[in-house]
């Protein structure tokens, strides 16, 4: 794991739940972020690990099997998003709506299949990944029910599971099932409107 207090600790937790694993099945070993992770699991250091986007396709070449997916195991969950102070956002309205704009122009990008060798370009000149892993990983982020969402659009039922795992699985214990008091979708349907209006 990279952590055990974050909500990948939890979906995993609640994987091996429903899999028939007691937690004194098995342990779990604090490593750091994915790249570490991958790299511990081919030293032969672990048994499995949880893996994302690229580094699930080095897996695969290093000959590693797929053991369980999340989606298909739990349904959605928002594994990624942005966040902020919801005071800060009220008085920075314009900041935090360009931003959005500016997000939600870059998924256009990225999910316009005539700019996918651009795409892949950025990728792999920031990143370490080679061109045919970034063409692997872009393509399955933007083709199936993981992954990017067009318009950088947030899945509500994705954060539903995120607090309702953190409900069940986190500490201290705090009652997170009130939905509004983490998502105000306000500030991404005004970007959004302003995206779609005529250059």
């Amino acid at each position: 794991m990279d952590a055990l207090t974050t909500g990948w600790a939890f979906v995993l937790t609640e994987m091996l739940k429903m899999g028939g694993l007691e937690t004194t099945d098995y342990s779990y070993v604090e490593t750091g972020n994915t790249a570490k992770r991958v790299k511990a699991l081919q030293a032969g250091e672990y048994k499995a690990t949880l893996l994302v986007g690229n580094y699930i396709n080095q897996a695969y070449d290093a000959g590693f099997k797929h053991l369980d997916n999340s989606l298909a195991r739990l349904g959605p969950y928002q594994g990624s998003s942005f966040g902020l102070n919801r005071a800060w956002a009220e008085n920075n309205p314009e900041a935090v709506k360009g931003f959005i704009r500016a997000y939600i122009r870059a998924m256009e990008i990225v999910y316009d299949i005539s700019r996918r060798d651009e795409v892949i370009d950025i990728v792999t000149r920031h990143t370490s990944m080679t061109t045919a892993i970034a063409s692997k990983t872009i393509d399955q982020m933007t083709s199936g029910a993981y992954g990017f969402t067009p318009l950088a659009a947030l899945d509500t039922d994705g954060v539903q599971l995120v607090l309702k795992l953190r409900n069940q699985y986190g500490a201290p214990q705090a009652d997170l099932s009130n939905l509004d008091d983490f998502v105000d979708l306000s500030y991404y349907e005004e970007a959004l409107e302003a995206v779609k209006e005529p250059q």
